[in-house]
């Protein structure tokens, strides 16, 4: 099932999958600057963890002994591939990610202000890596709809969800 299926009967759906469907077959494309972020995701994909916890400053996914020390040190490289990271903080099978900006400062500023987010479609424009659209999921949002205009962030965003296996996160390209 597409994150286009969640979509109210409001929207202009048929639209949305054509656009979908043009960005994707971009994104998908066999050159080096997709490459170099579409080989570490399928990387990561093969790592799900069994725990996540998006309810703390540092989004975790999996802990340390989740995952063998060599599959950890892969892990880590493939996730190398993703900086710089903006934003965060992240920590992937006991492998801490620091970033740009300490979004969880952010976040709790944001928090009291939040509306309540049970059952609702939820846009973040600019989403980067996603730290955001992970830390909804506790408030649980039906769908949180990512869009990042950069191939880097969007294949960040896409290996680490394989890993947290969160079904209501999704990801596109800005312009959809």
């Amino acid at each position: 099932m597409s994150y286009i299926d969640k979509l109210p009967d409001s929207a202009k759906v048929d639209q949305i999958r054509q656009i979908h469907e043009q960005k994707q077959q971009w994104v998908e494309q066999n050159k080096k600057g997709f490459l170099r972020y579409r080989i570490p995701f399928e990387a990561l994909k093969n790592f799900p963890a069994t725990e996540v916890y998006c309810d703390q400053g540092t989004v975790t996914i999996g802990n340390r002994v989740g995952v063998s020390p060599e599959d950890r040190q892969i892990v880590e490289h493939n996730l190398r591939s993703f900086m710089p990271w903006r934003k965060g903080p992240f920590s992937v099978y006991g492998i801490y990610i620091d970033s740009e900006w300490q979004s969880q400062r952010k976040w709790q500023r944001l928090l009291p202000k939040l509306p309540d987010l049970n059952d609702k479609i939820v846009a973040d424009v600019g989403c980067s890596n996603g730290y955001y659209m992970f830390r909804m999921v506790p408030h649980k949002p039906k769908l949180v709809i990512g869009f990042a205009p950069s191939v880097q962030h969007y294949y960040c965003f896409k290996g680490l969800n394989s890993m947290a296996g969160q079904k209501n996160l999704e990801i596109n390209l800005l312009g959809v």
